[in-house]
């Protein structure tokens, strides 16, 4: 029985390498890889961040309990996360370069910490808006890929990172509400 199981999961990495190798965008596609680049910055921290500050200093309480449980999803999700990754150890695709950056405070990619705070973000905010769902869940889709499409991450990085970004944002909501 062990011996299929890992045989399967070699199998299953394999299709994940030769997909992702697939979808990363080639060097010399420079207009794409700056898209993509956008894209996938639309993800990082520090611009989540200054969103929630905006929005707890012009909220009302309504609006700023919610940020807050955000800020806690994304937490709970992202330690998840970071716990797998220090498990894991799961090299990185390729060396990236470029407008994205020469290299990254994380080396590990699996799972991905982007597609997981993107999914916390949608899925808390989206419980609240079916507006903001139209709009959060499709952008975090986006910015997960384009992280695949820079050869920062494997597919099967954004698909978990994903996954632990809607359970533990789904545990969490059926705590709040």
């Amino acid at each position: 029985m062990k011996k299929w199981v890992v045989n399967h999961m070699r199998s299953l990495a394999a299709w994940d390498r030769v997909l992702s190798a697939y979808l990363t965008l080639p060097e010399h596609a420079r207009w794409s890889r700056r898209a993509a680049a956008l894209g996938a910055h639309l993800g990082d921290s520090w611009l989540w961040l200054l969103v929630a500050a905006i929005a707890l200093l012009l909220g009302d309480g309504s609006v700023r309990r919610w940020v807050l449980i955000t800020l806690l999803a994304v937490v709970l999700s992202v330690s998840v996360t970071m716990l797998l990754k220090a498990l894991v150890h799961r090299q990185r695709p390729q060396r990236h370069r470029g407008f994205y950056s020469s290299s990254t405070s994380d080396r590990y990619s699996f799972p991905s910490g982007h597609a997981t705070r993107m999914a916390s973000i949608a899925v808390i905010i989206g419980s609240r808006s079916s507006w903001a769902a139209a709009i959060l869940y499709p952008w975090a889709v986006l910015v997960s890929l384009c992280r695949v499409f820079l050869g920062l991450h494997y597919l099967g990085d954004i698909v978990v990172g994903f996954m632990i970004g809607l359970m533990c944002s789904w545990l969490l909501l059926t705590v709040v509400q």
